[in-house]
């Protein structure tokens, strides 16, 4: 049963991934891409893949946006140029995975990836910015990115005003051995950016 021989239809809502593993379609990254090719799919529908589910991406708010010009700011600022910077763009995860997360470096490519999207080995850094999402992002999509050994996973946890660094993915427990939180007036060791002020990537509390 291949995608183009069924209309795709997708729930209202995303549901618990308990419900979407019982789902009867399970969609490969060609399945996908041949859906928004054809024009199933289109930048309206605001999904990504996830584990061979498509799912509707939350909307975002003013924190959330607020959070990713910082980071935007951040990282534009010293390493434009030097390595290839996404906001919100698919990455190819696996063969049945193409999210989009909110910030990523990747390898530098002077086509900025024109014929392909970053693969998980491209990735140096993964971001996040969770707000209603936070127990989604600290479980599911951890597990996710560090499966796929994403070095490196920022969490910009925006309720409780921390960045959550996550380093040395392990596939075999599908975590990160090394997690720690870190608050405004603080500083981090990244494994790509070095020293990190936390007030550089986290907008100040309203």
């Amino acid at each position: 049963m291949t995608a183009s021989q069924n209309p795709i239809r997708l729930p209202d809502h995303n549901p618990p991934p308990a419900e979407a593993s019982r789902r009867l379609i399970v969609w490969s990254v060609e399945d996908y891409l041949r859906l928004i090719e054809t024009g199933a799919l289109t930048e309206h529908d605001k999904t990504e893949l996830i584990d061979g589910h498509i799912l509707y991406k939350m909307p975002s708010n003013k924190p959330h946006d607020t959070a990713i010009s910082f980071l935007q700011d951040f990282f534009i600022e010293r390493y434009f140029k030097k390595y290839t910077l996404r906001s919100e763009r698919a990455i190819k995860l696996s063969d049945n995975s193409m999210p989009e997360p909110d910030y990523v470096v990747a390898l530098y490519r002077e086509d900025n990836y024109r014929t392909d999207w970053p693969a998980a080995p491209d990735v140096l850094l993964l971001v996040e910015v969770s707000d209603s999402t936070l127990a989604y992002d600290r479980t599911d999509k951890m597990k996710r990115y560090a499966a796929a050994g994403i070095p490196e996973y920022w969490i910009i946890n925006i309720p409780d005003h921390q960045v959550e660094l996550h380093l040395t993915p392990d596939a075999e427990t599908v975590a990160y051995a090394d997690i720690s939180a870190h608050s405004t007036g603080e500083t981090f060791t990244s494994l790509f950016a070095g020293e990190v002020a936390v007030d550089d990537v986290l907008p100040p509390q309203e």
